[in-house]
């Protein structure tokens, strides 16, 4: 391995550890628009117009134009081999944008982007730890984690039990009461905390094992904090991750030290490992808040009626996605519109992802996508597990950090999606690839020669630099991006991540102006206009449902303001065929599907639409509105009985959840059906547990 390469690693690891930093600072994933209000001006352009994640796309796409120049990022053999998954996985995702074959292009793209600085962090740790130096390097990687997690907890810790428990200033969207540090949601939290964990804890050990014993109790202190702001981020599965992180980082080290002629420092830490499930159980008890966490789940478990868990519903409807395009999946990154097409109604929640990596990429890039994955991460845990029996003990001791580091992101992942974002990506694939580095044999340069650059192949040499001339072209796509959403919301328009969002907005705001018209005439050129817009939204956003409904409701609007019978006929079917757009791709939504019942029963009252999914009713769409959220059956009962529908078509409107099987209860009774009212009744009686 040549000067070069292992520079251009370290470049690289400073470009991605700044894309860390800003994507921690920045709120680049997931974007917050809703906290802006009340934020100076700038700052809430900066995040309306996705400021931070536009950083992070550029940092780490410089980063991988770094490697690539060095021929860092084509690698050496070995490293090839490790990347060669995750490079397929790329081309799987830029393909599936190639042909069409995705349901969520703005997704894709953005998942595309986070697929290459999983690569660029590889390649890396690969480079500039793997050669002379490996140790050092290590250790640095293992220090900026666990310094940054650190900072992310204490933060947490103090703004939430000590402040004003807000996210740098701003309000928070969720999770009150709850430590998030700088993030939303607390899984992301806890998830980095269970990497500092892990990674302090490794330290602590290497400083102990050189007799460095003030450095190892200041890696104690940041274990501990980590520790308390993975237990007060109240993330029950997280909690699980970062123990099982923490069991594997002592049980190896211990082994390390043990090997290493540190039997009592290493049959301690193992100890310490057998230790780590007790406090984890000790701390599930003695939190309150996470203990009532816990409790939550306990009628389910035994079966009795109570709340829900929704990742459950959410799983089985995202195992629908997948049986759906089992081979290649939905398209990379696309879960978030795609579940619209099969979302249960037991599970009304917005499902931007699965809460579990391992479906979400079976959904998303099918068993073609998940088996390179799987393929990525095997590759380099057996190249790794060398590192592991090292006769270099600080060597084995910071790889055996960087396992548990690994299973602390792996296990969380199965549970949750947190490493679906760059705090948490990032730093997991540096993870994964350290031990692999740490355990590499010396190479000569990338081509496989000895000498180094000189003897490189020309052939070769022209790739690495047309590859890494088209990385930092690929800059401008993200600059672009941010922009147009720049321009977008300093015209005072609503924020909209995509193209097609974008367009609904300006779609939106011309149906509103209608009423400064000066006239039905200029009315009806205004909401055609707007119908244009929408249509272009439709087109640019299939999958997103909102696009369908706002283009039937302005040509409704326009039906409304012509006088020419043949264009009223047009725009009814028009607006039909986008309702039932709107239908197809709307599945967990009740909001939409509310609306559109009551469209379907002014413009179809209980009849069919033809251009609808199978027998798409007024009634069907008011029922599953209903069967999602109870305030929706509300509406819907009260709009289905001022329009004094037959009985036969109420008893379609009625989903099957108790409180809406027992309103239909007492209207049957009050229609002088008690014997019909009576056998409902019954029913839900019978049932051991609706959980409904």
């Amino acid at each position: 391995m040549t000067a070069d390469v292992r520079r251009a690693g370290e470049h690289a690891l400073l470009l991605l550890a700044a894309a860390v930093v800003v994507a921690c600072i920045g709120l680049g994933a997931p974007p917050r628009m809703e906290v802006a209000e009340g934020a100076p001006r700038l700052v809430r352009l900066a995040l309306d117009a996705l400021l931070p994640l536009a950083l992070v796309q550029v940092l780490t796409l410089l980063a991988a134009a770094r490697l690539a120049v060095s021929g860092a990022l084509l690698g050496t053999r070995g490293a090839r081999r490790a990347l060669l998954p995750l490079a397929a996985v790329l081309v799987l995702g830029l393909a599936q944008l190639a042909f069409g074959a995705t349901a969520w292009t703005y997704g894709t793209w953005v998942a595309v982007a986070q697929v290459a600085a999983l690569i660029a962090s590889g390649a890396a740790v690969l480079a500039a730890c793997g050669g002379p130096g490996r140790v050092v390097c290590a250790r640095r990687v293992l220090t900026f984690v666990a310094v940054l997690a650190a900072a992310e907890c204490a933060y947490g810790i103090v703004a939430t039990h000590l402040g004003a428990d807000t996210i740098l200033g701003f309000g928070k969207v969720s999770s009150l009461g709850r430590v998030t540090g700088t993030f939303v949601m607390p899984s992301v939290l806890a998830t980095l905390g269970a990497l500092g964990a892990c990674a302090a804890l490794a330290l602590a050990a290497d400083a102990w094992h050189e007799g460095r014993l003030g450095v190892a109790a200041v890696w104690g202190a940041v274990l501990a904090i980590c520790g308390a702001g993975v237990v007060l981020s109240l993330s029950r599965w997280m909690l699980a991750a970062a123990g099982g992180g923490l069991v594997v980082t002592a049980w190896l080290a211990g082994g390390v030290l043990w090997r290493g002629g540190r039997r009592g420092t290493g049959g301690a830490l193992r100890g310490v490992a057998v230790l780590v499930p007790v406090a984890g159980l000790a701390a599930a008890a003695l939190v309150p808040a996470l203990r009532a966490r816990f409790e939550f789940l306990l009628p389910y478990l035994r079966g009795e009626s109570g709340p829900i868990e929704p990742r459950f519903a959410g799983w089985l409807s995202t195992w629908d996605l997948f049986r759906a395009n089992p081979a290649f999946g939905s398209g990379l990154g696309s879960f978030g519109r795609a579940i619209h097409r099969v979302q249960s109604v037991d599970a009304p929640d917005e499902l931007w992802y699965a809460h579990s990596e391992p479906l979400n990429v079976l959904a998303d890039i099918g068993v073609l996508g998940f088996a390179l994955m799987a393929a990525w991460i095997l590759v380099l845990v057996v190249r790794g597990r060398r590192a592991l029996r090292s006769p270099d003990v600080g060597c084995a001791l910071l790889a055996a950090g960087a396992a548990g580091g690994s299973v602390a992101a792996l296990v969380a992942g199965l549970a949750d999606f947190p490493t679906q974002f760059a705090p948490v990506a990032i730093p997991f694939a540096a993870f994964l690839a350290l031990p692999a580095a740490l355990a590499a044999r010396p190479e000569g340069a990338p081509n496989g020669g000895a000498a180094g650059a000189g003897h490189e192949a020309p052939g070769r040499r022209k790739l690495r630099r047309a590859l890494a001339a088209a990385l930092i072209l690929s800059t401008t796509l993200p600059l672009a991006a941010l922009a147009a959403r720049w321009a977008h919301v300093a015209d005072g328009h609503a924020p909209g991540a995509s193209y097609g969002e974008r367009l609904l907005v300006l779609g939106r705001e011309q149906l509103a102006g209608l009423a400064a018209a000066g006239s039905p005439t200029e009315a009806e050129r205004r909401a055609a206009q707007a119908a244009l817009v929408l249509a272009e939204a439709a087109r640019e956003e299939p999958g997103l449902d909102e696009t369908h409904l706002w283009l039937g409701l302005a040509h409704v609007t326009a039906l409304q303001l012509t006088t020419s019978v043949d264009e009223a006929a047009a725009r009814r079917d028009a607006a039909l065929a986008a309702f039932a757009a709107a239908r197809r791709v709307s599945r967990g939504h009740a909001d939409v599907n509310l609306q559109i019942g009551l469209l379907y029963l002014d413009l179809l009252g209980t009849a069919r639409n033809p251009h609808g999914p199978g027998d798409d009713t007024a009634m069907d769409a008011l029922r599953e509105a209903g069967a999602l959220v109870p305030q929706a059956f509300s509406r819907a009962w009260r709009e289905a009985l001022a329009r004094e529908l037959p009985l036969e078509a109420l008893r379609d409107v009625v989903p099957d959840r108790d409180h809406a099987q027992r309103g239909w209860a007492r209207h049957l009774r009050s229609v002088g059906r008690g014997a019909e009212a009576d056998a409902v009744l019954a029913r839900l009686d019978r049932r051991p547990s609706s959980r409904r």
